[in-house]
């Protein structure tokens, strides 16, 4: 149970700038009114600037990472799996599934940490996101340089802000009792109850 009230939707914004800027680079249907459907935005829009702010943040990561939608996703995934953040996972599974972005299987994989299913790009990028979580950002020389690999420099600090910003939310998220219920399962064996 949330520990402090959402905000009424018609207390919030209609419109953010930040969207009206990345349209092109969204999904047709998120947009200002998805954003104030989020749990996120109407707990955290109870100090109107944070609301704000965090669909800013959240926005300018998935549009401006250099990563792919999909690779953004395995990114995401991982760290909620990771730091037990049913909340992230649950959504994700949901935008992954409506915008085709992973699948069932794959998804399922990385719920166990197992990477085999995905290729060479994508390992790297898991792996690294997996370090970054386990060892609080001290992620090793050579787990960089194997992402060097694939990505320039641009997306390797979009990586990390990525990854930064998702840990930060998952600690967020919990400290403020926020959650799905029923939640969809780290195996997805709840899989019905996306909405």
């Amino acid at each position: 149970m949330p520990r402090i009230p959402f905000v009424d939707k018609s207390d919030l914004p209609e419109a953010y700038d930040i969207i009206d800027r990345q349209q092109s680079k969204l999904p047709e249907r998120i947009d200002s009114d998805f954003w104030n459907d989020q749990p996120t935005v109407r707990t955290f829009s109870n100090n109107p600037m944070m609301g704000e702010a965090h669909v800013t943040a959240n926005t300018v990561m998935w549009t401006e990472s250099g990563l792919s939608d999909r690779e953004s996703e395995c990114g995401i995934m991982t760290i909620a799996q990771k730091l037990d953040c049913e909340l992230l996972w649950h959504d994700h599974v949901n935008l992954s599934l409506k915008f085709d972005r992973l699948s069932i299987p794959e998804m399922q994989d990385i719920s166990d940490e197992k990477f085999d299913r995905f290729d060479e790009t994508t390992r790297a990028l898991l792996e690294y996101v997996v370090e970054y979580v386990n060892e609080h950002g001290a992620v090793s020389d050579e787990t960089h340089s194997l992402l060097s690999e694939y990505y320039d420099e641009e997306t390797i600090v979009g990586t990390v802000m990525l990854a930064g910003f998702y840990v930060s939310l998952s600690h967020e998220v919990r400290a403020l009792g926020l959650q799905r219920d029923p939640f969809v399962g780290w195996k997805l064996d709840n899989l019905s109850t996306v909405e």
